[in-house]
């Protein structure tokens, strides 16, 4: 009895120490008005109240240094992304599966697309990728079809937060750039769902980088080709016409040329489309003029 009791309060323990450094890790990266989004008014007080106790020594954590200014001085921020990394899958699946009423389903997936994707370092996005990858629970529960309507509206509307804050990229940029595949695949599987020739145009703008062509050069890539794919062939060919007729195709191809020339992934991909595509047309045009007896042409 006495061994599990031991036993008890060391789990007990455990899991406080989690709980309180998951949130303590949002106010050592986040912004207050994100943080709010998923942490009630009770729980802002506490995590606040344990700073100040932090701060004048009457409270002590092996992981963090000192408070500055409010936030929370982790001896490695390694430590604060992988906590706010959990943080953000342990919330998704209490609201999913009903165990948690205080905060909605929108609110935690806008903390996600809007918080961790565009205004969190790539390290707390790497752990998320990582969780998502490594967490199956996660993975089921977050293709619900509730899911996939609320993250498809949230990409498809640029944060405004973000903005002003100077992020012009959008969250699926981010994702595809940094080699996201799941929070990639994750965000698009809504578009597959509902892209319609209303919102064809708001689609093809947030895909500024070539998905498709990166799939050439990476298998693991082959979903993320299919969803954007699907994307475009279950659009009518009048939206089509337009939409490559119109301004935004410019966006794609300055992207394009950005990847190319500035990224490792982009000069494989180059590489890739010159052995895989331009030069087998290079020696058929060749083989012609070979055999053609107007060789001038």
């Amino acid at each position: 009895i006495q061994n599990k009791n031991i036993a008890k309060d060391q789990d007990k323990a455990r899991d406080d120490f989690f709980e309180t450094h998951k949130k303590l890790a949002l106010y050592a990266i986040c912004r207050e008005s994100d943080i709010s989004k998923v942490l009630t008014e009770t729980e802002i007080q506490e995590v606040k109240g344990m700073m100040k106790k932090i701060e004048s020594g009457e409270m002590k954590s092996d992981l963090i240094d000192c408070i500055v200014d409010g936030v929370p001085r982790f001896y490695n921020l390694l430590f604060a992304e992988y906590f706010i990394s959990e943080f953000a899958g342990d919330m998704l699946k209490q609201i999913i599966r009903g165990d948690l009423q205080h905060v909605s389903l929108e609110s935690m997936w806008n903390f996600v697309v809007n918080g961790i994707m565009l205004l969190c370092p790539p390290g707390v996005r790497n752990a998320f990728e990582y969780k998502l990858k490594h967490d199956p629970d996660l993975a089921k529960l977050t293709s619900d079809e509730e899911s996939d309507k609320i993250l498809f509206k949230l990409v498809l509307k640029p944060d405004q937060k973000a903005e002003i804050a100077g992020n012009t990229e959008t969250s699926l940029n981010v994702a595809i750039n940094e080699g996201l595949v799941n929070v990639t695949n994750l965000l698009l599987k809504g578009a597959r769902q509902y892209v319609t020739k209303d919102n064809a145009d708001g689609v093809v703008s947030i895909l500024k980088t070539s998905a498709f062509v990166a799939g050439a050069a990476n298998p693991s890539w082959k979903e993320l080709t299919d969803n954007v794919m699907h994307c475009i062939h279950n659009v009518d060919s009048d939206t089509l016409i337009q939409t490559i007729n119109s301004e935004k195709l410019e966006d794609v191809s300055r992207t394009v040329t950005e990847l190319y020339t500035s990224t490792e992934l982009g000069k494989k991909i180059q590489q890739k489309i010159k052995s895989d595509i331009c030069e087998p047309i290079r020696e058929a045009a060749e083989s012609i003029v070979a055999t053609s007896s107007n060789n001038e042409n």
